[in-house]
């Protein structure tokens, strides 16, 4: 079993002709080692669209989008999704406990604007923020509205801050980012 070889390169920028691979390496890379054409690619060094044609050159049966789909899940569960810190998903939670937070701030008078920006229910989307980052401490003051571009902002932020990428300092409504 063996990798393809590139057989020819133009003085044009992707004008690269390859060797068609062994059956068995391909089969194996993308069915046993479960592969992606992405990932067999940057190993031979050429782009995905050569992988699916080798593909179908060779009369390999490509992937369904069902199974397609249950890789991804697989692979984006866990530790290997940017999410995942220190044990649990980063804000991104299961809608059934972001609803019942939404429900504990609307039912407590909460008014609906974004905590940062001011922006209302009527002019975007809320979501109910833990501000310790902790989806299980659904308590009342721990949570507090924030419009759907503050809270992917803020959860970039706290990410790049978990990672000791920034240093982070806010004053009311000021807040001072310095990138290290």
């Amino acid at each position: 079993m063996k990798a393809p070889k590139k057989l020819y390169e133009g003085k044009y920028r992707y004008t690269r002709q390859w060797e068609l691979p062994d059956r068995e390496w391909l089969v194996d890379q993308y069915h046993t080692q479960d592969q992606s054409a992405d990932q067999i690619a940057a190993v031979v060094g050429c782009r995905q669209n050569h992988v699916l044609r080798w593909l179908g050159r060779l009369s390999i049966s490509t992937k369904s989008k069902a199974a397609q789909g249950e890789r991804h899940a697989r692979l984006m569960s866990g530790p290997g999704n940017p999410a995942w810190v220190d044990g649990y998903y980063a804000e991104l939670g299961s809608g059934g406990r972001s609803r019942v937070c939404q429900r504990a701030l609307r039912r407590s008078g909460v008014l609906e604007v974004c905590c940062w920006c001011g922006v209302s229910v009527e002019d975007e989307r809320l979501e109910a923020h833990h501000k310790d980052h902790n989806p299980k401490n659904s308590v009342l003051a721990n949570l507090q509205w924030l419009c759907v571009t503050c809270h992917r902002f803020e959860s970039y932020l706290w990410r790049l801050w978990k990672q000791d990428k920034l240093d982070l300092q806010c004053e009311g409504r000021t807040m001072v980012i310095n990138f290290k």
